[in-house]
């Protein structure tokens, strides 16, 4: 997996995540493949929006949260795939876009 964060400007950060594994056992095995951006920018007060872009393959279910709070889920069962569903490359693509509250943690380490 590879990542990089990088500051958009003083109220946005954009994460980028993409990676491409095989089960290295098995020499031709086909790859999880997946690319995410996510932008993540500050809003009214205590309001966190974020939009994900990018795509993966049909299977395995995964999903993507931001602190506790689930904003992509793939579930694979759900759309029939299997492990067959790895051969070609990023199938699905990923357009979502929303907000959640964001609570500023309060306790003693994060002062």
């Amino acid at each position: 997996m590879n990542e990089e964060v990088t500051k958009v400007n003083n109220c946005c950060v954009k994460i980028v995540i993409d990676g491409a594994a095989n089960n290295p056992l098995i020499p031709t095995s086909p790859a999880i493949d997946y690319h995410y951006t996510i932008e993540l920018c500050a809003g009214k007060p205590g309001i966190v929006k974020y939009h994900v872009t990018g795509y993966h393959d049909g299977f395995p279910s995964h999903e993507i949260f931001i602190g506790d709070k689930l904003i992509y889920n793939f579930d694979a069962k759900a759309t029939g795939a299997s492990p067959m569903s790895l051969f070609g490359s990023g199938d699905i693509s990923v357009d979502k876009k929303g907000e959640i509250k964001w609570e500023v943690c309060k306790c003693e380490g994060c002062r």
